[in-house]
């Protein structure tokens, strides 16, 4: 990663690891707590000005997913953020989890940045926006074909799910 991001200003986050299995939660965790601290002291070392990291609609919602529509609030707050409890944080599988894992390393980091002296972001502290899209569709950056979302497009497309 240290030469990927040498003499970048800015970062754009947009990949996660995931596995096909959604049931290897602590490897997923593992790399994606390994991949954003590295990625941060990265940009630390070579004074990154922005990152932009890519996260998912889904991560906002909680455990709105188990409610029902009328039970589910018209808003969404920081209290609905699905990594909040501890009892969401058990249930959460696979690219969930791992945009999940994602923003609570982002959070560490920037927790990590502030000071707490003057309440303010250290000034060699790069600014970190995280985004929340709904849907992101391109063609995979590498030759691997172990990616769960890979998976549903060679299904979907070869009938296997209708």
């Amino acid at each position: 990663m240290r030469e990927a991001i040498k003499d970048c200003t800015h970062i754009i986050h947009t990949a996660s690891p995931l596995p096909a299995n959604a049931n290897q939660k602590l490897s997923l965790e593992e790399a994606q707590t390994r991949i954003m601290r590295c990625m941060f002291k990265e940009a630390l070392e070579n004074k990154v000005e922005k990152i932009v990291v890519t996260s998912d609609a889904l991560t906002m919602c909680g455990s709105s997913w188990k409610m029902t529509r009328e039970e589910r609030a018209p808003t969404y707050n920081e209290f609905d953020y699905a990594w909040r409890s501890q009892e969401n944080r058990e249930e959460l599988r696979g690219y969930i989890a791992s945009k999940c894992i994602q923003e609570a390393e982002c959070q560490k980091f920037l927790d990590s940045q502030l000071d707490v002296g003057t309440g303010e972001y250290r000034p060699e502290a790069p600014e970190v926006i995280t985004l929340h899209p709904g849907l992101i569709l391109g063609p995979p950056l590498s030759k691997a074909t172990q990616s769960s979302t890979i998976k549903l497009f060679r299904d979907t497309l070869t009938g296997k799910i209708q």
